[in-house]
């Protein structure tokens, strides 16, 4: 009995590690795309300065 609650402890923590490593790639991911498009409205010499490329991502 005290064997299969701890393989489900650890089946569970396992999952939660994977979770999070997911969730803080997709918030990185989600931050910046948000820069992104607020860096689409911004003057050219602005994103010159910041060091944005001269084209958007959708272009190839």
């Amino acid at each position: 009995m005290w064997t299969l609650l701890l393989w489900l402890n650890a089946k569970i923590v396992d999952a939660r590690v994977v979770f999070k490593k997911r969730r803080t790639e997709q918030k990185r991911r989600r931050q910046i795309r948000d820069f992104h498009l607020k860096s689409q409205h911004m003057p050219e010499y602005l994103k010159r300065d910041i060091g944005l490329p001269p084209y958007s991502e959708h272009d190839s």
